[in-house]
């Protein structure tokens, strides 16, 4: 492990800012399309089919009624219903 430590300052020259090598949003992006896999035997039409599910739901919530709560018109959780004008 201390040999490690030789290489990191040329890895952090060579690579620039950790923004850009960073993996993370790869591994949340890949763990959301692997969440959406129902069919192993078909992975990437179960994967586009879940898509358009999903694409088809959230174009359909523009036409319920204001009064309905769906996912993308859901209040803030912090929201109380009042209005915060007098603040």
């Amino acid at each position: 492990m201390e040999h490690l430590i030789v290489h990191l300052p040329y890895e952090a020259r060579v690579g620039g800012p950790v923004q850009y090598r960073w993996m993370y949003p790869l591994e949340r992006f890949l763990h959301t399309l692997k969440k959406k896999v129902k069919n192993k035997a078909a992975v990437e039409a179960s994967i586009c089919e879940a898509y358009i599910v999903e694409e088809i739901s959230t174009f359909a919530t523009h036409y319920f009624e204001l009064d309905v709560v769906c996912k993308r018109r859901r209040p803030g959780r912090n929201d109380d219903g009042l209005n915060n004008e007098s603040v």
